[in-house]
């Protein structure tokens, strides 16, 4: 039993409540709703991807809090920024290229292949896990 705020709980102040609980609701919740959609579409953010170790770039420790990001008009004006630019680049794939898929890119995968859902709308860098989740299947 943990004490959450009123942001999780829905009330004013906070309360304590079984969080183990409160989270498979919803996870049932969750799989009723998708279970009564006939079509299903994903929003996905950096969350999903964190657990593959791929760092996302608001959050504390975020590639943000790491280094500033680089303007557009900096990036034209200046050949440094564009040389940084192209040296984040190359570091940030070396975090890609060892990232594994997590058991949420497999789970929206097979909602996909069943029918299911159909589309994955996301802002990711890291959009070639899902073909990584699709090759390993075959």
């Amino acid at each position: 039993i943990f004490m959450a705020s009123c942001s999780l709980t829905g009330h004013r102040r906070n309360k304590f409540f079984n969080v183990k609980g409160f989270l498979m609701n919803k996870a049932l919740d969750l799989k009723r709703m998708i279970h009564r959609s006939r079509n299903v579409v994903f929003f996905t953010g950096a969350g999903i991807s964190t657990e593959s170790g791929i760092p996302d770039f608001r959050s504390p420790g975020g590639i943000w809090t790491k280094m500033a990001p680089i303007q557009f008009q900096d990036f034209l004006n200046s050949e440094d920024m564009r040389r940084e630019s192209w040296r984040r680049k190359f570091e940030t794939d070396k975090t890609l290229r060892t990232a594994k898929p997590n058991e949420g890119h497999y789970a929206i995968e097979r909602l996909i292949s069943s029918g299911k859902a159909s589309v994955v709308i996301t802002q990711n860098i890291d959009i070639f896990i899902r073909t990584q989740v699709s090759q390993k299947k075959k």
